[in-house]
């Protein structure tokens, strides 16, 4: 029976990387964020392995399998498809953000559409299961509609992966994007990255509540970095089966194999360094202003305890 190792994360928390580390082990497939993939796939888009999706040894012959069968409407997603389902829109519709913002559960805007969409992700993941003969398949989609649709409706066994990351970092990740991306950013932006990240991790902490304690593991990147043999350990007793990391001596990340186009952009280039990725600490607030060193210190000393994912 397919299972799925779900990545229940805020946003920005690093949940690419982590999902390439779990993907390094030969029992377990990893396909990045599965709610981008339909709208994303297109023949131009570049896979991790620097081929594109129709040259890729792996989604090509996925693609031309859902071309030549009969039966390609239960797998569940359709490649190309021309916009994002209701509940994989992003941003969500504006009142929808809003009230997920204000701290309104997901589930109330998921009714309707939640079976019909688990569905889909339950046919979506057992042929990848059976196409590569992966006992797991992970998905590092981050979207609290998506995750309150497949906890509530999906049949499959899913065990979740929560991401800890301190509340100053997660702040910091999403000032780098926004100073990256929006000529326009001010250090007062960092006022509403705080509030968004503190929701997030609010109702994330509201969805775990819903969750089996025993389909739950706590994974720390820096954990990893400083003993990843901690964590093969640890995947040992909670999936029940030998793991083994694709980490070297040198902290590097072996990711040949691998195959997926969906995530952080940085993937885009991991093929030009021979497909491995170096594990290392977060720079913390070194690349920053002097005010935004100030505001994420005191979000470090003041609310790094108090907002986590438990």
């Amino acid at each position: 029976m397919a299972k799925v190792i779900s990545l229940l994360a805020p946003a920005y928390s690093g949940s690419t990387l982590i999902g390439l580390i779990l993907g390094s082990d030969g029992n377990i497939t990893n396909v990045g964020e599965i709610r981008n993939i339909e709208l994303d796939f297109n023949g131009s888009a570049t896979c991790l392995c620097g081929e594109t999706l129709f040259d890729c040894p792996f989604w090509s012959e996925i693609y031309a399998d859902q071309k030549r069968s009969e039966h390609a409407g239960s797998w569940g997603l359709k490649f190309g498809r021309p916009r994002r389902r209701e509940i994989d829109a992003r941003p969500p519709a504006f009142f929808i953000q809003l009230a997920l913002n204000l701290g309104i559960s997901p589930r109330h805007f998921i009714k309707r559409k939640g079976p019909a969409y688990a569905r889909d992700h339950d046919a979506f993941i057992r042929y990848i299961s059976e196409f590569t003969g992966s006992e797991f398949v992970v998905d590092s989609s981050k979207n609290l509609l998506r995750y309150s649709a497949v906890i509530n409706n999906s049949r499959l066994d899913i065990k979740y992966v929560v991401i800890d990351r301190k509340l100053s970092e997660l702040v910091a990740s999403r000032i780098k994007r926004a100073k990256k991306r929006r000529s326009w950013y001010s250090s007062f932006f960092v006022f509403i990255f705080l509030y968004l990240s503190i929701v997030n991790i609010y109702q994330l902490n509201r969805l775990r509540k819903t969750l089996d304690k025993d389909d739950i593991i706590k994974i720390s990147l820096d954990e990893i970095i400083e003993n990843h043999q901690g964590l093969e350990f640890s995947l040992e007793k909670w999936l029940g089966r030998r793991a083994r990391l694709k980490i070297n001596s040198k902290n590097e990340l072996d990711l040949l194999g691998q195959h997926i186009f969906t995530g952080n952009r940085w993937i885009e280039d991991v093929h030009k360094n021979e497909n491995r990725v170096k594990l290392k600490k977060d720079q913390g607030v070194v690349n920053f202003g002097k005010i935004e060193k100030i505001q994420l210190n005191i979000i470090r000393l003041l609310l790094d305890n108090r907002f986590s994912l438990r």
